[in-house]
């Protein structure tokens, strides 16, 4: 038994430590190849590029409108930039920098 309260409170700690650590250490060996943070064997690169083409199958099957508005803006994007009078958004570069200088 320990004589003061500080020896008592570093058994307690060392007893607690070494009870998590078996734990760990079997929790461990019992769960080898199980788990790893490091490869996860759930979001396979092939998993995903599948899961992918799933959405974009229901997302086209759920919502018809949605391919129909976004290729009507995509032409409406390429006829305003066959204008010349419609300039676009940001600033200009010149075409040709070291004429100028």
């Amino acid at each position: 038994m320990a004589d003061t309260q500080e020896d008592r409170l570093a058994q307690i700690l060392a007893r607690k430590r070494a009870q998590a650590m078996g734990y760990l250490s079997t929790r461990k060996s019992s769960l080898a190849g199980a788990y790893s943070k490091a490869e996860s064997r759930v979001f396979t690169p092939e998993f995903v590029s599948e899961l992918e083409q799933a959405n974009s199958t229901r997302r086209v099957i759920r919502n018809p409108w949605l391919t129909e508005t976004l290729q009507s803006h995509s032409s409406d994007s390429d006829d305003l930039h066959r204008h010349a009078n419609v300039l676009p958004f940001g600033p200009q570069i010149a075409a040709d920098m070291s004429a100028t200088h």
